[in-house]
């Protein structure tokens, strides 16, 4: 629930129907693969960190809320949940390691499967592929100004 600023990635994964999450969890009950690569993108740690930088109590569920993603149609929604799912399928090479660890030192292969998200969610946001987290934050803010203007 608290947002974290020592990563680049929050910890995010799906979970069995059938198990009753811990409170410390935040769930967001959408079976969408879109949800989770907006989720496990870094632009949305990075929004994390705006909205906990102006809210110190801010949860990661209002980042969630507020999170200023654009409509996407249904061939860039697809194209979002499937590199959505290279972030999945890299992770389980290492089912033996907790998501903690796994994101503690990011294996190569992960840590490539998150930069080809990012750089989709960056041409989302009409930013180059290897946009700095500067660009990025200026890209969220404005989106997240044009939503409140309409």
């Amino acid at each position: 629930k608290k947002i974290s600023s020592d990563r680049n990635y929050l910890s995010v994964s799906t979970y069995d129907r059938d198990i009753l999450p811990l409170d410390s969890l935040v769930v967001i009950d959408a079976d969408s693969g879109a949800t989770f690569g907006w989720l496990s993108s870094k632009a949305f740690w990075l929004w994390t960190q705006v909205v906990s930088s102006n809210a110190p109590t801010a949860t990661t569920y209002q980042a969630y809320n507020s999170f200023p993603a654009p409509a996407l149609s249904r061939k860039n929604k697809e194209i979002l949940e499937s590199a959505a799912n290279t972030v999945l399928r890299s992770r389980g090479h290492f089912l033996e390691t907790s998501l903690t660890e796994l994101y503690d030192v990011v294996p190569d292969q992960l840590l490539w499967a998150h930069k080809e998200l990012d750089a989709l969610v960056n041409q989302f946001f009409s930013l180059a592929r290897d946009a700095s987290d500067t660009e990025v934050i200026n890209a969220l803010i404005e989106s997240y100004q044009l939503l409140l203007a309409a």
